[in-house]
Order: C-alpha cells, then sequence, then structure tokens
C-alpha cells in the first residue's frame, strides 16, 4: 500500500520538474502547485475527488508530453499513486 510520504515524495519530483522546464510559464507553475496542493489535501483527508479531477491531470499532463517529457513522466506517476490509493 502506498502511503503519504510516497506521495509527497512524487509530488516534489514534480515540482523539481517544474521548475527546471522551460517555457513553463509562472501560471502554469501556479496552476500545478494549486493542483498538488489539492492532491495532498485529498491522500490526507481521504476525500472523495471531484468528478473530473483526474482527467484534468490526465490532459495537463499529456499537454506536456511532448516539450516535457519528465514533467508528463512525473504526473503519469502521481496519477498511479492515486490509482493505487483509491483516490
Amino acid at each position: 500500500m502506498i502511503n503519504n510520504d510516497e506521495l509527497k515524495s512524487k509530488l516534489e519530483a514534480l515540482q523539481k520538474e517544474l521548475q527546471t522546464a522551460s517555457q513553463v510559464t509562472p501560471a502554469e507553475r501556479d496552476l500545478w502547485t494549486n493542483l498538488m496542493t489539492d492532491i495532498v489535501n485529498l491522500s490526507n483527508s481521504g476525500d472523495e475527488i471531484e468528478p473530473g479531477f483526474k482527467q484534468t491531470l490526465e490532459k495537463k499532463g499529456a499537454a506536456y508530453e511532448i516539450d516535457h517529457p519528465k514533467v508528463a513522466f512525473a504526473v503519469r506517476q502521481v496519477l498511479d499513486m492515486l490509482a493505487k490509493m483509491g483516490i
């Protein structure tokens, strides 16, 4: 079973990738920061996620596939962890 520390580690890796990725605007970084905060809050509370939340993450991750494959990979890892946690 995956715990919150593992998830936080993956989110930190995603944050690092976003900070080093060129052509990621400050607005996009803010959006990712908000999404990551929501993920941490969900994992801590065990609440149900809003419909469309995972789809938003998947779409955002896919949008980075060509220009920022490391970011897209990190997003996929987070999504996999969320699925394993039942979130």
